[in-house]
């Protein structure tokens, strides 16, 4: 009973927090495992493309739908998860560079641009591999700064309460200090490019 009123409770902040960032569905359709929000890059980002995004430019940033994020299995992260995440994540760009070219402001976005929070080791090494195989380049993302430690502590704890509502096996045996962080990014022209006029 606690953890189901616990649940309820952060899908609840997830909610609001969601509305206050813009963070919003572009697509019903099945296998979507995408939302997106409207952002402007924070620091200048040379691409593998030659693309320059500069602070203030206005990119597309996506973010994971987590209920539609495959469940794991009891012995956690496998081969069969990573597949089938893999496949829900290009079926979402696929669909994502249908949608982009029509609906300002994203029509207007210089990159499309995601963070992770992931466990160091196996879940780190497949992420970075799925967004390398969908055209990102990945960076590490660190905390500069004792305010940005700070807040990244911070985030590390509200991931692991989405981690434990969402998908509670990716927790098991883990600890918040065990999480890192990540950037994906790929430029609107090759991102079209790849996933335009399929």
């Amino acid at each position: 009973m606690f953890a189901s009123l616990a649940r309820w409770g952060v899908r609840l902040i997830d909610y609001l927090l969601r509305k206050s960032l813009g963070v919003r569905e572009f697509s019903d359709a099945e296998g979507c495992m995408l939302r997106i929000a409207p952002s402007r890059a924070k620091k200048r980002v040379a691409l593998s493309d030659g693309t320059v995004v500069n602070p203030g430019d206005f990119v597309c940033e996506i973010h994971m739908w987590n209920e539609r994020v495959p469940k794991m299995g009891p012995g956690g992260p496998d081969v069969q998860w990573a597949l089938a995440t893999y496949k829900g994540v290009l079926r979402s760009l696929e669909l994502l560079a249908d949608y982009l070219p029509n609906h300002p402001p994203y029509s207007q976005a210089v990159a499309v641009h995601g963070e992770g929070t992931v466990m160091r080791g196996l879940p780190l090494e497949q992420a970075l591999r799925i967004w390398s195989r969908v055209g990102f380049d990945t960076m590490p993302k660190h905390a500069q700064t004792r305010l940005e430690r700070f807040g990244r502590w911070w985030q590390n704890l509200y991931t692991s309460w989405l981690m434990w509502t969402f998908n509670a096996v990716s927790l098991r045996e883990k600890r918040i200090t065990e999480m890192t962080h990540c950037e994906f990014w790929i430029s609107r022209r090759a991102f079209m490019e790849r996933y335009g006029c399929r």
